[in-house]
């Protein structure tokens, strides 16, 4: 209660009193300047007092009320209708853009960015949070995508990933030890998870034995992802297409047209689908080649045109593969394989001046490297050789040819490796 509402009765009294009395005093003094009317003036006073009391009576329980402590909860029930003048406009905009995210699927975004889609996977339309969205053909839950981040740290999201597969967080110990692929052309690091999937609010039911390969890179001009999950199993077997995807996207000038992947090239491609008569024949069904006696053919693997292990041991392996258009471009797949040999590349001008040799009527560029390779998660292996070379016959697929293994058994099979990628034709 205020100061005022804790007046007693006498300090009311005095309160009013003051102000009448003060009143009363200069009704008189002003009648006084008349002598005749001293007595009428002196009536009218008294009659005036007499009314002001009264008005004062009938004012103090008002003011006493006014100052008295309103309720703590009042209801209000009038209502107000704002004209359209007085309406604040709000912006309609999409769950993207109310994140701060770029926008997918239609226009820029979808158009900056260019990509191989790996032999046996299937380009989807872009969605929501997924500017490049892929899966393998035939598995619904082997999901691969590009997403653009509002920011977060490497750890941030690495330990949000883990958290989706049910995983702890890890340090900057752990993630000092993590795999890295190429990106861009960069180095950036490779997440591999296994356990039980639970990303996005999905039903975890059935995706206890579920795996994820993840990547990032933070850019000046934006921070990307790409994530591929789906059953353990199955995506063990799609490693190396997950590592070549992510190591063909490119950004395309805004002047070019939109690409969502060139569609992969079967490895048993018929000749009548060339584009032209002149390069029917050209085709990855259609190469030929000439192995040496002592190399021993392995069993057919995906996305292989052929395998050998030279003198019939598998510590030494070849490996012939075809990939649809640049297959990533031959920088990003040289400088890949420098880092499998824990090599630091040299310079994309050096790269381009690497050897030559003739392969399938073109200049395929040829490297010969020695380290410790590490191959499709594997541990360092010191003391091991590289030979590889990449050709691209064609504008629509590129060969390349690796083999790997102890470094004195590939030098004694240099010879042998050359001659077998002269040896390739079509036929």
């Amino acid at each position: 209660m205020s100061t005022s509402a804790r007046l007693d009765q006498g300090e009311r009294e005095q309160a009013f009193a003051f102000p009448l009395n003060q009143l009363h005093t200069s009704r008189l003094s002003m009648a006084t300047h008349s002598p005749k009317a001293k007595l009428v003036s002196a009536s009218l006073s008294c009659t005036e007092l007499s009314m002001y009391r009264i008005a004062a009576c009938a004012i103090l329980p008002w003011l006493l009320c006014a100052c008295s402590k309103l309720p703590e909860q009042m209801e209000i029930t009038q209502q107000r209708t704002l004209g359209p003048k007085h309406r604040t406009k709000i912006p309609k905009l999409s769950k993207r853009a109310r994140l701060g995210l770029p926008e997918a699927g239609k226009g820029k975004v979808a158009r900056s960015f260019a990509w191989d889609t790996p032999p046996g996977w299937e380009s989807l339309q872009p969605a929501q949070f997924r500017d490049i969205n892929l899966r393998v053909k035939g598995e619904p839950k082997a999901q691969c995508y590009l997403t653009r981040l509002s920011g977060g740290s490497l750890a941030e999201n690495v330990n949000r990933w883990r958290g989706q597969m049910g995983l702890a967080p890890i340090g900057a110990a752990e993630l000092a030890k993590l795999e890295t692929i190429r990106f861009f052309g960069k180095k950036a690091p490779l997440v591999v998870l296994d356990g039980k999937y639970t990303g996005m609010g999905r039903d975890s039911a059935g995706s206890s034995e579920w795996r994820m390969y993840a990547t990032l890179l933070k850019a000046p001009m934006f921070t990307v992802s790409v994530k591929m999950t789906g059953p353990q199993q199955l995506l063990k077997k799609e490693r190396q297409n997950f590592e070549r995807f992510v190591a063909s996207i490119r950004l395309q000038s805004m002047g070019q047209a939109k690409s969502d992947g060139p569609k992969a090239i079967p490895e048993q491609q018929a000749a009548s689908t060339a584009a032209s008569p002149a390069s029917s024949e050209k085709t990855p069904a259609s190469i030929r080649w000439d192995a040496p006696k002592h190399w021993q053919s392995g069993p057919p693997r995906s996305m292989r045109l052929a395998t050998f292990y030279p003198g019939g041991d598998k510590d030494a392996e070849l490996s012939l593969i075809t990939l649809t258009g640049t297959g990533g471009g031959l920088i990003p797949n040289l400088q890949r394989w420098y880092d499998q040999m824990e090599i630091t590349p040299p310079s994309e001008a050096e790269l381009r001046a690497l050897p030559k040799i003739d392969v399938l009527g073109v200049k395929a560029t040829l490297i010969e490297l020695s380290g410790s390779y590490r191959g499709m998660g594997s541990e360092g292996s010191p003391g091991s050789m590289m030979l590889g070379a990449i050709a691209q016959p064609t504008k629509q697929f590129s060969v390349y040819i690796k083999m790997t293994g102890p470094e004195a058994k590939l030098r004694a099979e240099k010879e042998h490796f050359l001659a077998f990628c002269k040896s390739l034709r079509f036929e």
